[in-house]
């Protein structure tokens, strides 16, 4: 996620699927600091959609735990969680960090992490919406070879639920179900 100086325009996909809603409606303009390394997508001012900016990113200090890998982040999510964050109608009344599922390039691994450098990865990882961040290895899964960065990071929240719904939860046979806001 080294983004260059400049603007950076961020499309949420329902606004874009609104037949009534045009690009120019929906888009958030950030600006992007002149860092030339690493930022982070962080609230500045909770309340409105306004109040996300792009900062930059302090280093990390240190090796990775040993269980814990580092990763160059591609590709982010922000899922309805975040929303709630940034508007401040998060229900713990915490401020999180944004994202919680991503993917990327392990650039570091700890000693018995389960990934090494090099590997793409995806999967659950809190405040993933920054260039580099550190994980429990656990928590993360090889990115299958027919996917690319953008979609492996959809699917850490979305999958498990579909799969609880229609197959742990067993619904009757015949029967509809409605999957919303996974």
């Amino acid at each position: 996620m080294q983004l260059p100086d400049a603007r950076v325009t961020v499309w949420p996909i329902a606004a874009l699927q609104s037949p009534s809603t045009t690009a120019s409606e929906a888009s958030l303009e950030l600006n992007v600091p002149a860092t030339g390394g690493r930022v982070q997508l962080q609230v500045a001012k909770p309340g409105s959609l306004d109040g996300i900016v792009i900062a930059a990113q302090p280093v990390p200090r240190g090796c990775p735990a040993v269980n814990e890998v580092e990763i160059a982040v591609q590709a982010a999510c922000l899922n309805f969680r975040d929303v709630l964050n940034v508007l401040g109608l998060d229900p713990s009344g915490d401020l999180r960090p944004l994202g919680a599922e991503g993917a990327g390039i392990v650039r570091r691994a700890g000693s018995t992490a389960l990934h090494r450098a090099g590997a793409r990865v995806f999967g659950l990882a809190t405040g993933c919406a920054m260039s580099l961040i550190r994980q429990d290895g656990r928590y993360l899964a090889a990115v299958p070879r027919v996917l690319d960065f953008e979609q492996a990071a959809t699917l850490p929240v979305v999958w498990p639920t579909a799969h609880f719904c229609l197959c742990e939860a067993r619904p009757a046979c015949g029967s509809a179900a409605l999957l919303h806001s996974v």
